[in-house]
């Protein structure tokens, strides 16, 4: 029987790099990344206040919205914020137009709350490049 320690090590092995807003910009700057590149918010609030309202309010250009609550959700156990089966997630990933070599950016409202959670879902996928962004959005 595999241990804990060898089932998680590969994943946990890789630790995304965290990226200033600097960093994004330039490459956001150069025309043969811009269509690789995919940042994703992935702000997590509780209630009252509404994740979507907060990314239409705030989102950095071109980003995309990726619900922590409607894709990381085991329903038939009526969990939220879990690890979805490959299927669920490689179906989203589609949807939302993303590449197995695509370089993928997350960040959230609140700093590195709930980015590090989408950006660990994100490595378990074995995307090739990831990175969290270092900043808050949050202007309230």
């Amino acid at each position: 029987a595999r241990t804990l320690v060898q089932l998680f090590t590969p994943h946990m092995a890789f630790i995304p790099a965290l990226l200033s807003p600097a960093e994004l910009n330039s490459i956001l700057q150069e025309p043969s990344q811009v269509s690789k590149v995919n940042t994703f918010d992935v702000s997590l609030l509780l209630p009252p206040d509404s994740e979507y309202a907060q990314y239409i309010d705030h989102r950095i250009p071109g980003a995309k919205f990726f619900s922590l609550k409607r894709y990381a959700a085991d329903h038939p156990n009526n969990l939220t914020i879990m690890l979805p089966s490959p299927e669920k997630f490689c179906a989203v990933m589609r949807y939302m137009g993303v590449q197995k070599d695509d370089h993928i950016v997350c960040y959230d409202c609140h700093g590195m709350w709930s980015s590090a959670r989408g950006a660990w879902m994100f490595t378990v996928s074995i995307l090739s490049r990831l990175n969290i962004l270092k900043f808050s959005i949050f202007r309230g």
